[in-house]
């Protein structure tokens, strides 16, 4: 009996929160974030949310659009921004001003079919066309897979039959019917987690930049493969030129990204965008010393006739031009104790390892898992690249150099290994959390320890 009770108890809290859904998704869209749990309707959820100026922005709401039914996000936010802002600005308190994204939305209201359609058809994606149709069953099946291989732990926590069936259009909306509690409860993290995963694997297919990806590391493999020469187990750096003496360094590694791995970047933490995929994209370059380091710095981009990249726009971090005082350069070539000052001075926390800084508890003021030793020269160009269109771009590429003792010092204070260990674990608890389920049961702890 306790058992059917709580399933009726579930159900209706699923139905207050799916009711309460635009309006939470209008706030959170606005940079706002709110968790309304009572209320006599969905239109007054606004008002519970935001206090005293609730009226007043639901009043504008209204006076433009009449309901928010059918509303675009995006296109709402643009559209109420000059009138809204005033308004909210005394709401943006010290605990609210975190980054906020849409994936994390405890449910998206969608329970009936034609919702759904009418959802995937105003984010472009017409499941009447057949075109459309096979890009959503392409993402959602692509989706499953990265779930069962990434997030999955044992074979019991792969993506259950029933959420499989993306091969027709009830399957596909019973995914989200399932996310927004009305098929099976324990599903319900399931399916929220697949639709977020399927949300970023969308954003990676649409995104201009990272829809290039692929030939911008082709391009820099070329490079690579050019500049980089392994001759008898050893890794020269050279630039072609007649009478050239190539210099040994120790190694010259791609950078390159997969998707699978940019897919758990974008799901990583609600800030996490195109840059910081993006971000990961280059090489690095490992040389014998510091002096080594400079002077391939000097060789490889700056002296003209054996530079890789003459002319390129580079994008010298914030703090970091000595790079171009050629004269402090060139000094601390002639003297090994100058150049590992200077290494050092131009050296800063590389972007693969900066997660280290936010993964992991924080609550106490101190994240255990933190680590600002990672460090290396950057320097971030603009490579010319040619789409599979024909057309002409730039792609923002970032070379690392740092010497080998300096690496040795790296990995030991900031294992890589670690750190994919740990975004794997934060991505898991994203996509398991915050979703209608968790949000019941934490209701339900809540009320038991009241009636303690």
């Amino acid at each position: 009996m306790g058992k059917k009770n709580s399933q009726i108890e579930f159900e209706a809290f699923a139905d207050e929160q799916n009711g309460a859904a635009p309006f939470r998704h209008t706030l959170r869209g606005m940079g706002l974030n709110g968790n309304p749990t009572n209320g006599d309707s969905p239109e007054k959820k606004l008002d519970l949310l935001v206090g005293d100026v609730g009226a007043k922005v639901e009043a504008v709401l209204r006076d433009r659009l009449g309901s928010l039914e059918g509303i675009d996000l995006p296109t709402l936010r643009t559209l109420l921004a000059a009138d809204i802002k005033p308004l909210l600005k005394p709401l943006m308190k010290d605990d609210q001003k975190g980054a906020i994204s849409m994936l994390d939305v405890v449910t998206l209201g969608l329970t009936e079919t034609p919702e759904v359609k009418k959802f995937l058809k105003r984010h472009g994606s017409d499941l009447d066309n057949p075109r459309d149709f096979k890009y959503v069953d392409e993402v959602l099946k692509e989706a499953i897979v990265f779930f069962d291989e990434v997030i999955a732990r044992t074979p019991q926590e792969k993506i259950n039959p029933t959420l499989r069936n993306t091969g027709n259009v009830d399957g596909i909306t019973d995914i989200f019917k399932t996310a927004a509690g009305k098929k099976q409860k324990r599903l319900v993290p399931q399916a929220c987690g697949l639709l977020r995963i399927t949300a970023a694997i969308d954003f990676l297919n649409r995104d201009p930049l990272l829809a290039v990806l692929p030939e911008a590391q082709e391009e820099l493999k070329k490079i690579c493969d050019k500049y980089f020469p392994n001759q008898k187990g050893k890794t020269y750096f050279r630039s072609g030129n007649p009478g050239e003496i190539p210099m040994e360094i120790i190694k010259a590694e791609q950078r390159v990204k997969n998707r699978t791995r940019m897919i758990a970047k974008l799901l990583h933490k609600p800030q996490n965008s195109t840059q910081e995929v993006v971000d990961h994209v280059g090489m690095r370059v490992t040389t014998k010393s510091a002096s080594d380091a400079l002077r391939f710095l000097y060789y490889a981009f700056f002296k003209q006739d054996t530079a890789m990249f003459p002319g390129m726009t580079f994008r010298i971090k914030e703090g970091k031009q000595l790079i171009f005082d050629e004269d402090k350069l060139m000094e601390a070539l002639r003297n090994p104790r100058k150049a590992a000052s200077l290494v050092k001075e131009l050296s800063a926390p590389t972007s693969d390892h900066s997660d280290l800084t936010t993964v992991g508890s924080e609550s106490d003021g101190a994240n255990k898992f933190s680590s600002k030793k990672y460090r290396a020269i950057q320097l971030t160009f603009d490579l010319p690249i040619t789409t599979k269109e024909g057309k002409k771009a730039h792609f923002p590429v970032e070379i690392q150099i740092v010497d080998q003792a300096s690496k040795e010092v790296n990995e030991q204070e900031a294992p890589h290994d670690d750190y994919m260990k740990r975004q794997t674990a934060a991505v898991r608890e994203r996509l398991g959390s915050n979703n209608l389920l968790t949000r019941y049961k934490e209701r339900e702890a809540r009320r038991d320890a009241d009636d303690e």
